[in-house]
């Protein structure tokens, strides 16, 4: 993480199913961009859940995404 440009680590989650969202975390926003490894995924049963694991795993504070990421994630493009 850089903390020249004050970037905090990023998360996105999307629905998978009913009862199912899948979480991933990045660095920062730029490295999502970047499309830089991720710094931890997995799965959740709700949204709620899925950003409180994230918030664990990445960082207190982090930077929601839109849901596309996630998705393009999972998919791998």
């Amino acid at each position: 993480m850089s903390d020249e440009t004050g970037e905090v680590p990023a998360f996105a989650c999307c629905s998978v199913g009913i009862g199912r969202w899948f979480w991933v975390g990045w660095e920062s926003e730029s490295a999502a961009r970047a499309f830089a490894p991720t710094m931890a995924s997995g799965y959740e049963a709700s949204a709620a859940r899925a950003e409180a694991r994230a918030a664990e795993r990445v960082g207190p504070q982090l930077r929601r995404l839109p849901a596309k990421w996630a998705s393009a994630y999972k998919r791998g493009g």
